[in-house]
């Protein structure tokens, strides 16, 4: 009899997290222990009286047993035996009160009497135990979550129709299954979304790209593409940095598996091929959509995903296998939800909506997307999401009932999931704009009411579309990483076995792909899932003769194709040439129509019948051959397979590329030919520059090039420099450096060396490196990488050069090392860097010498003789700490226990608390509990080796130490006590109004690193924000009173903040520099400016004596909040004052004070750490106020950012700001030219204003091709 729950696909960890939630829920006083930590025999304990732990209750998890049924005795013996190594803690539990003790597990026990699984059991417990005890079984389980709708649908157990209408809340209490279906079955709106599901499910069950062989399910071949968090114009949060590094460890449960069918055939320059570029993978994009948190609570936005990817990198697939995901067990297919990962099936159910943005758009202009022959409006139109995904209900259900009060009813009661996806394919700009701003309109209405609804879009970056797009303060962007070799192998392994291919042949297709993922020209094709899928093709039906080319690929796959088609076909053998040609012909038109929003990118059968032709008689046909259209259109849909039918009696291309690809053959092969004094338009060069000033045929342009002969190359690089080099706007944006890099990334220019120094020279000035720097995004993840013998050898060489110029000069040239890192594989620059830093002339330059060898992640490379002199270098610096306890840099094998002292001294100097405190989405008790435990992290693990649980895949508010700790050095020692300082939150309810909570917490944190220090006061300071109503003078003393907790301390600060009295008596008693320190958070945080005003005298010395890094921690506490009007300081206090100069830098001024006054502020400081504080300030201000002003402001900019480089590496100006207001055209163009002088953020901004503006102005093609005259008889004969 199969299970009613399917507790062994969650694993220990969830499972122990389902039955504490069913314990809260039957008992809300129930207390849960965090997972895998000492727990002394509790896993959660229900209070009685005064005994806190009365009730204990323990979760054992019974692992399923291979192929094989446990029996009777097999369960009581493995109960028995984990009963009995808990007897003694049940015993010391016992002597503290407790009264009762419950075993809950997933194993099911008998009922026989006496000889029972559940009687043997109870008697062994009744014998054994010092108090009463009992164990609760499956069956148990299973009754107390019955009834628990929200918790089964956390956990992935809602099934079939009941399943949905227990979602809907028609569930009565006390109702069985049958009634239920009963009701179930009865409710129009169930039915609707059931049979709706059952439509899509079965229409999505094969991949989009059906090419690459016949009809491919998408569960046979799906792997889940890794995430590279975009970061788009997010504020700088380090706290999210956290994150990032606890989602970078992808997990395979094959990977043993993959690896030993592998065994053998690799060539051994695949490992160099694979990691020439320093790209990071994150946490598969599948995992983190389906997950309950899908981004985590440092992000804007926890409910509104973008996912970008170029073209063939997964995105769609990614929102098909997540809307699977949750169909299928909505659906209760129980042979497909076997299909997914225990993982994916055991992540909570959402109702799922999937969307097309060309249907959205279509929709919009009063069109109906799924009748396209239906000229008139659609029934039950409205321009809103709601009444489109009501009428897609009511068609993909047949037709049934199903209205947006329907709809409205259903989100109110479900939590859902709408994918949207295509974003890039409505590139109208109306059009666009109105499918944006009616999502945003819908979600609005959607979200406040709606439980937990969750949102994401897929699109290519923006970058090659026009805007507008999706708000980056609302929604969290996040771009689709390269394929690790690991998916590569994979994803091979799962094409093979879905084709049935025999074993001999397996094994010799995985010999040729072994072989050719050593070459980097192969492996940049292997990094994208549709080119990889076209790769495995060619590889099973040629064998080792595979194209090195992007172009090439495409061609060589078409060819390939059709070969077989035309053993079969008669048609596609006598028309080859002429089917070929007319799918440009179609894609060109199509392509054309897409850009200016007049279609989809499909085409009605009638009007693609007539197109034929159209073009058939421009070719000059005769009426027999116009008799073969019904022919060629058999041949060109049912056969070919490129175009396919998406909506009945309409087709389109399968995927956008194959279109693309197709255009560019077709205007390839229909320009003209041209020469010196016989000058024709419509040439390939006319053609090309064409393509090149229109982002919207970006992809074509790449597949143009790849057509192109040796003697054109030079013409192309030409057309290039004039794109670089001219004075038009072009010249100033990333993309023009992103066309060049991306043609020498698809070896176009492989044929003729010159041409590929000519675009390096390019691509690697100093403008071009500056702009190329500041990109977060753009034509791929991996678009700095270059191959070696196409362009990656000379950028090598260049920018070696330009850092060792830029160090020997005092300056560090991150965007040099970030380009020179993306295009070496660090093993082999280890030794030149090392070279370099060990041979500084100074401690200046070996300085920055080691932030060069952390910005091109060098330190894990390093021997461990290397790594230890390196680290021993460090001693007590804050900053170059600072550096390298980032989650995502990698350590030296020889960093530990030497380097405990060093780290420790600069962890309780507050080593990343600064810019964790910038984050204001997050409460106080979220950000003080990941301060204390979380940052450093990545050190420490490091270091303790074995310590934390490896492969964790869902997002917890801590890591969890495991009960048997091996390692007792003094990192390990550490992490354990800040781990369970934290406990001390994470076990509580309601951590925001307990101040006593707050004060434990922050004692046991003190203790922990070792007493009173900057971390602990500046925490204590950001825990005045705790909430619990208002404390005495008596209980919290005076400000410095170190009897009384400085949390009780600051949060009397914050109720006086506005007693300027109060403040100078306590300013009286600071003593020393901690004083000084604590009393500035406090003030900045809640003060007035008066209060520092009047106090300047007490408290400049102090300020003057802190170091850069101490002045931004103080500055990263205020409070961010507007100065009010009628309080702002009087600016000849702000210019004599240091304590005025740092309230500059902490604070926003109000949006109409004088950029000017704050310029001359700026630069009246002599203190350069001040100063950057104040130009980081004065920009945050600027970039939220538009116009303000900027010409007055780029030099200050230019000074400070050139000043800070050497010193200061924690600086805010390298940070990213969120923007809210905009900067003007003219304003980006200055910021542009000057690029490399000014801060990354700056360039950032200025690039995509300015770049969105190119976008939205160029030419569409089909107005270039009418105006240039680029077709008549003549060309198309």
């Amino acid at each position: 009899m199969a299970e009613r729950y399917d507790y062994e696909s969650l694993g220990a960890d969830a499972f122990h997290q389902l039955c504490q939630a069913l314990l809260v829920a039957h008992n809300p006083n129930v207390q849960c222990f965090p997972v895998g930590m000492p727990d002394g025999g509790r896993d959660a304990s229900a209070p009685r009286g005064r005994v806190a732990d009365a009730i204990v209750y323990q979760v054992k998890f019974r692992k399923p047993t291979p192929n094989k049924l446990a029996n009777p005795d097999e369960i009581a013996n493995w109960v028995i035996s984990a009963l009995e190594g808990e007897i003694e803690k049940v015993q010391e539990l016992a002597s503290k009160g407790a009264e009762q003790y419950v075993l809950l597990t997933n194993a099911q026990c008998s009922s026989h009497p006496d000889s029972g699984t559940r009687d043997r059991v109870q008697a062994w417990l009744s014998e054994k135990m010092p108090i009463p005890a009992q164990v609760w079984w499956r069956d148990d389980l299973d009754r107390r979550l019955d009834p628990e709708t929200e918790i089964k649908r956390t956990y992935g157990f809602i099934r079939e129709i009941t399943g949905l209408a227990e979602l809907l809340g028609l569930r009565d209490p006390g109702a069985d299954d049958k009634t239920l279906i009963k009701i179930a079955r009865g409710d129009q709106r169930v039915s609707a979304l059931m049979k709706c599901m059952a439509h899509q499910y079965e229409r999505d069950r094969v991949v989009k790209f059906k090419q690459a062989e016949l009809e491919p399910q998408l569960l046979d071949v799906f792997i889940d593409v890794p995430l590279a968090a975009s970061a788009i114009e997010r504020p700088f949060y380090p706290g999210s940095a956290f994150t990032r590094f606890a989602d970078s460890r992808l997990v395979s449960s094959s990977h043993s598996a993959v690896e030993e069918k592998w065994a053998g055939l690799l060539s051994g320059d695949i490992t160099t091929a694979f990691m020439t570029s320093n790209r990071t993978s994150g946490r598969p994009a599948a995992s983190v959509l389906l997950s309950e948190s899908m981004v985590g609570d440092d992000a804007p936005s926890s409910s509104r995903i973008v996912l970008e990817g170029a073209p063939g990198q997964g995105k769609s697939t990614v929102g098909q296998y997540v809307c699977q995901a949750h169909r299928a067990r909505l659906l209760g297919n129980n042979s497909q939800i076997n299909r997914f990962s225990a993982e994916h099936r055991s992540s909570p159910i959402r109702l799922p909506f999937h969307v097309d943005f060309r249907d959205l758009a279509a929709w919009l202009r009063r069109r109906d997307p799924f009748d396209i022959t239906n000229d008139g409006a659609p029934e039950g139109w409205s321009d809103t999401l709601e009444a489109f995904l009501a009428a897609q209900v009511r068609r993909y259900s047949g037709g049934l009932r199903f209205s947006v009060s329907d709809l409205d009813a259903v989100l109110r009661a479900t939590p859902a999931i709408l994918v949207l996806d295509g974003l890039d394919e409505v590139p109208d700009l109306n059009d666009r704009r109105a499918v944006v701003s009616c999502v945003n309109e819908a979600l609005n209405r959607i979200e406040p009411f709606s439980p937990s609804f969750r949102t994401m879009a897929s699109s290519r970056p923006s970058s090659f579309s026009k805007t507008p797009g999706f708000s980056k303060r609302e929604w969290t962007y996040f771009g689709l990483g390269d394929l690790p070799l690991t998916l590569v192998l994979e994803y091979t392994d799962g094409w093979l076995m879905s084709r049935r291919v025999t074993h001999q042949a397996a094994y010799e297709i995985r010999q040729v792909l072994g072989q050719k993922l050593g070459q980097p020209h192969i492996v940049d094709l292997a990094r994208n899932p549709m080119q990889l899928a076209i790769l495995l093709w060619l590889v099973r039906k040629k064998g080792p003769s595979l194209p090195d080319k992007r172009t090439a690929l495409y061609r060589e796959y078409m060819e390939t194709f059709l070969d077989r088609e035309a053993e079969k076909s008669s048609i596609i053998r006598d028309e080859r040439e002429l089917i070929l040609d007319l799918h440009g012909y179609v894609a060109w038109e199509l392509h054309c129509l897409a850009e200016t929003g007049d279609s989809n990118g499909s085409i009605a059968e009638p009007k693609l019948k007539a197109l034929l032709k159209k073009y058939l008689q421009l070719r000059g046909y005769k009426k027999k051959k116009l008799e073969l259209v019904d022919q060629l259109f058999t041949g060109m849909t049912d056969r070919v397979m490129v175009l396919t039918s998406r909506v009945q009696n309409t087709f389109e291309f399968e995927v956008q590329p194959l279109r693309e690809y197709f255009a560019a053959r077709y205007l390839y092969s229909t320009a003209r030919t041209s020469s010196p004094g016989a000058e024709r338009s419509g040439n390939r060069s006319e053609r090309f520059e064409a393509l090149l000033r229109n982002p919207y045929w970006w992809n074509v342009t790449r597949f143009y090039a790849g057509f192109s002969d040796v003697g054109e190359l030079a013409n192309i690089v030409d057309l290039l420099e004039d794109l670089i080099k001219s004075n038009g706007d072009y010249s100033l944006i990333s993309y023009s450096r992103e066309v060049a890099l991306t043609l020498l990334r698809d070896q176009v220019f492989s044929q003729k060396p010159r041409s590929v120094s000519r675009v390096v020279d390019l691509v690697s000035s100093e403008e071009s490196v500056a702009l190329l720097g500041s990109i977060t995004r753009g034509l791929g993840s991996s678009v700095l990488s270059l191959p070696f013998d196409s362009g990656g050898e000379e950028i090598v060489e260049r920018m070696r050069t330009r850092i060792e110029k830029g160090v020997a000069s005092g300056l560090l040239d991150f965007d040099a090392a970030r380009l020179l890192a993306e295009n070496s594989e660090s093993a082999l620059i280890v030794d030149w860097w090392y070279d370099k830093w060990s041979h500084a002339r100074n401690k200046r330059a070996r300085r920055l010498w080691f932030f060069v060898g952390k910005s091109m992640d060098l330190f894990h490379t390093l021997s461990p003789s290397q790594g230890e002199e390196v680290f021993e270098s460090i001693g007590n610096d804050t900053n170059l700490w600072h550096s390298i306890l980032q989650p995502d840099v990698r350590l030296p094998p020889s960093v530990g226990e030497t380097n405990f002292d060093s780290f420790l001294a600069a962890f309780r100097a507050g080593v990343q608390l600064n810019g964790t405190l910038d984050a204001p989405q997050q409460s106080a008790p979220a950000l003080c509990t990941e301060i204390a435990s979380l940052n450093s992290l990545s050190y420490l693990m490091h270091v303790s080796d074995g310590l934390l649980p490896r492969g964790r895949r869902r997002l917890l508010p801590f890591y969890n130490i495991r009960e048997e700790l091996e390692d007792e050095g003094k990192h390990s020692a550490l992490l354990r006590r800040l781990v369970e300082a934290a406990s001390i939150v994470q076990s509580s309810t309601n951590t925001k109004n307990k101040y006593s909570l707050w004060v434990d917490f922050h004692e046991a944190l003190t203790d922990a690193i070792g007493g009173k220090c900057q971390r602990t006061l500046a925490m204590a300071a950001f825990l005045g924000e705790v909430r619990g109503g208002n404390i005495s003078r008596k209980v919290a003393g005076g400000l410095f009173d170190e009897s009384i907790s400085p949390v009780l301390r600051a949060r009397y600060a914050r109720q006086r903040r506005l007693d300027r009295g109060w403040w100078a008596d306590q300013l009286k008693d600071i003593e020393s520099s901690d004083d000084a320190f604590f009393a500035l958070c406090c003030i900045l945080r809640w003060a007035p400016p008066s209060v520092l005003m009047e106090n300047e005298k007490r408290l400049d010395k102090w300020i003057r004596g802190f170091d850069a890094y101490t002045l931004y921690i103080i500055h990263s506490m205020a409070s961010n909040a507007w100065i009010r009007p009628g309080t702002e300081p009087d600016p000849q206090w702000l210019t004599r004052s240091t304590a005025g100069m740092l309230y500059l830098a902490s604070t926003q001024m109000d949006k109409n004070t004088s950029i000017t006054t704050l310029n001359r502020i700026a630069k009246s400081c002599r203190d350069q750490d001040l100063k950057a504080l104040i130009s980081a300030a004065r920009l945050a201000i600027l970039l939220r106020s538009p116009n303000k002003e900027w010409a007055d402001s780029l030099d200050d900019f230019s000074d400070s950012f050139a000043s800070c480089q050497p010193t200061t590496p924690i600086h805010p100006m390298r940070y990213n700001f969120a923007r809210t207001g905009g900067i003007d055209i003219s304003t980006c163009r200055e910021i542009l030219r000057h690029s490399h002088e000014l801060p990354p953020v700056l360039r950032h901004m200025a690039n995509e204003i300015l770049t969105a503006e190119v976008a939205a102005k160029a030419t569409t093609l089909a107005n270039a091709s009418t105006r240039q005259e680029w077709f008549d008889q003549e060309t198309l004969d």
